[in-house]
């Protein structure tokens, strides 16, 4: 029987391969002005999104949500790029966001999300050597957990399949809930990127 993270991570490639090439990641991103900006629309995903994961997750004490965080990492980088707190204020937030209402659909969500920090490895060592973007300059959210980032995977992924074999039966909501996560995800960031070009 194929483990959760496997099914998820089969059952949402296309969309993933998808949201990489309309936005053109990473190699699209060549300046420091494009790279703030798709961490704007980041920012602007993750707002709405993190205080309702936390408030749904905090006390299952396997997710460790307290150190997973994204929203200091992106106002911290974001700072880094010449924000100021009353500029970070003042950005657009995502108004359409996947259901987060019970512990399931929040554990679906941050599957999600979850998943892209290995590959958010590859995309930071794009941006180290193109642009010179380091933890210091801007580069947080996408290190993730930097060197730990694969230890902090593995945990995860053990806390996740040992939820899946306690039921099973919402693995098929699982990946069809993350395919909606990243239509919404895709929707924001390319209507973003939009905005800001125009």
């Amino acid at each position: 029987m194929a483990l959760l993270t496997d099914t998820l991570r089969s059952g949402t490639r296309t969309h993933h391969e998808r949201i990489e090439q309309r936005l053109g990641l990473p190699h699209s991103v060549t300046s420091q002005s494009a790279y703030r900006e798709l961490l704007i629309g980041f920012y602007g995903f993750y707002l709405p999104v993190e205080p309702r994961l936390l408030e749904k997750l905090s006390t299952l004490s396997e997710l460790r949500m307290s150190e997973r965080q994204k929203l200091d990492l992106l106002r911290q980088d974001l700072t880094a790029l010449g924000l100021d707190d009353q500029a970070i204020e003042a950005l657009p937030r995502c108004s359409h966001i996947p259901p987060l209402g019970s512990v399931p659909q929040a554990r679906r969500c941050l599957d999600l999300l979850e998943g892209s920090t290995l590959g958010g490895q590859v995309i930071s060592a794009h941006f180290t050597r193109m642009l010179e973007i380091t933890a210091k300059t801007g580069g947080r959210f996408y290190q993730g957990y930097g060197s730990a980032t694969a230890s902090y995977w593995r945990a995860f992924k053990e806390a996740a399949n040992a939820y899946s074999a306690r039921y099973p039966e919402q693995d098929s909501l699982v990946v069809e809930s993350a395919c909606s996560t990243f239509e919404l995800l895709e929707i924001w960031l390319c209507s973003a990127r939009q905005v800001q070009q125009g």
